[in-house]
Parts: structure tokens; C-alpha cells; sequence
């Protein structure tokens, strides 16, 4: 059973609430984004397809290896391992004041070199998108609809 896009937007939505409440209570600036979600939204709006294995998460129609972040930040700070093969690593930030998502298609050769001796660096993604492809969508509203 595939999830459609109003079941989506209702968590979305529960997301947004919880947001609000972990800045109005003071936790920090968002709570982390659900793997999950993020990562089966971002294969539903983008027509990816699931990978069988933990080194990413999606393809391509062109069989191009996709890695899936979700981040509530512009900075996008994250912990990724490098050392996997990966063609493009897709950083998803979501705006939830506009109801946003942009999805950066980050190429691999943008990323940091690995280092073997650390397997899950933390590293800001918003220092690698330089010249990237970038898309924006609406959550606000049902279709999800890419913003022109």
C-alpha cells in the first residue's frame, strides 16, 4: 500500500504543530525530521524508487544512487557517512512558516572527501550547493505542487 499525498500532509501538518510546540516550550530550533517521512516524500515527489539497502536510500530512473536529508534549517547541519557510494545526496528543508519544501540535488563531487577514520561526520550541507538544482514545493495545499 502506497501512502497518497493527503496522508502526507497530514503529517505534515501534525510536524508543524510539533515544531511550534518545541520552540514555544524552548527545546531548540526544530526537532529532527523523521526519516521516514522525509524519505518517502522525497521519492514520491521526485519519482524515485526505493533502494534495498541501508547506503541510500533511492534511484533514479536513470539508476543514479540518491542519498535522502531532511533538515527543519537553512544550515542543514547533519552526520552522514561519506565513505558509501552515493551519484547525489538530496537535501530536503522544510520552511514550516510558508509551508515550503526545497529539495537541493546535491552531486557527490560537491560533498567533503571521506575520511576513513570517521565514519558519520557532522557537516553543513548549505556549504555544498553551489550551482546545485534546486526545486520548491508547496505543502500547503493538496496536489503537492512544485512552486514556479
Amino acid at each position: 500500500m502506497s501512502i497518497i499525498e493527503d496522508d502526507f500532509l497530514e503529517y505534515y501538518k501534525c510536524l508543524k504543530q510539533l515544531v511550534s510546540l518545541h520552540k514555544k516550550n524552548k527545546f531548540g530550533r526544530n526537532p529532527p525530521i523523521p526519516e521516514v517521512f522525509s524519505e518517502k516524500l522525497c521519492r514520491h515527489i521526485c519519482n524515485l524508487t526505493p533502494s534495498n539497502t541501508r547506503d541510500f536510500d533511492a534511484y533514479t530512473v536513470e539508476n543514479k544512487k540518491i542519498k535522502i536529508k531532511a533538515t527543519g534549517t537553512e544550515e542543514g547541519t547533519t552526520t552522514i557517512n561519506l565513505n558509501v557510494e552515493i551519484d547525489d545526496l538530496y537535501w530536503l528543508v522544510f520552511n514550516f512558516d510558508s509551508d515550503e519544501l526545497k529539495i537541493t540535488k546535491i552531486p557527490k563531487a560537491n560533498l567533503p572527501t571521506p575520511k576513513p577514520e570517521i565514519k558519520r561526520p557532522s557537516i553543513t550541507l548549505s556549504n555544498f550547493t553551489n550551482g546545485c538544482n534546486v526545486e520548491i514545493f508547496d505543502l500547503g495545499k493538496t496536489p503537492i505542487s512544485e512552486k514556479s
